[in-house]
């Protein structure tokens, strides 16, 4: 599920004006953590690589999920074969947990960390088409929720090294280092079509109030880019962390 299709995810509702019965259930929330996330259309071809290491759980009861992995090699292409991406990470551990701050409230967070990672989108008629390194990419994300149904939720990103280079989209070396301001642009082309953002941040609501938060430390953005006849579509996310 990419960082878009967040906005439209209904968690949970505001309970300020539920009667008593509902406004005292026992309060619940969730919350999962990946390394990794693609979901790319190219000329109407999905090619989908699905969450690495996810950790998840839900609440109650109380739950803590810690999926550590010292390395993965994972590999997604399209049904033609036009179209390949590569991921590997070494170093890898993603959480999930919960906990009751007092009766009155219910806090979920998520985490990933990735000691170093290495992703490269292919073309069969092209070559490597993109390509992302990074050492220590370390995302996090909570949610908390009290009785009287105020959301409040935050969100963090640190990056030790990101390096990204698609010389045939037009992106050349872009390099970052440090913790990122939210939804932070490092590169967008002229037309709008291709867009990375560091600690990109979706926020959900229910009317005013907040009911979710999903945060992907990297998201490499791309809205109907064309590239010598080709059309593409998609996201790439790296280290995605949601809490609610």
């Amino acid at each position: 599920m990419t960082r878009h299709q967040w906005h439209a995810v209904t968690a949970l509702a505001a309970m300020t004006t539920l009667p008593a019965a509902v406004a005292n259930a026992a309060l619940t929330a969730s919350s999962s953590g990946s390394a990794l996330d693609a979901n790319i259309v190219l000329n109407g071809q999905t090619l989908s690589l699905p969450s690495v290491g996810l950790a998840a759980g839900s609440a109650p009861p109380a739950y803590d999920v810690a999926l550590p992995a010292a390395s993965y090699s994972k590999s997604a292409g399209t049904s033609s074969g036009s179209f390949t991406v590569n991921a590997s990470a070494k170093t890898v551990v993603d959480t999930a947990n919960s906990k009751t701050a007092t009766t009155a409230s219910i806090m979920a967070t998520a985490s990933s960390s990735i000691g170093s990672l290495s992703t490269t989108l292919i073309s069969k008629t092209f070559g490597t088409v993109l390509t992302v390194t990074g050492t220590k990419i370390a995302s996090k994300a909570s949610f908390k929720l009290t009785k009287a149904g105020v959301g409040s939720s935050a969100g963090t990103t640190k990056i030790t090294k990101l390096t990204i280079n698609a010389p045939l989209l037009g992106i050349n070396n872009v390099t970052f280092a440090g913790e990122p301001s939210i939804n932070q642009v490092i590169y967008q082309n002229t037309g709008k079509t291709i867009t990375i953002y560091l600690n990109a941040q979706t926020v959900t609501k229910a009317g005013s109030k907040e009911t979710s938060i999903k945060v992907d430390a990297v998201d490499v953005h791309v809205a109907n880019f064309s590239v010598a006849g080709n059309t593409v579509s998609g996201d790439i996310e790296i280290g995605s962390c949601i809490a609610n």
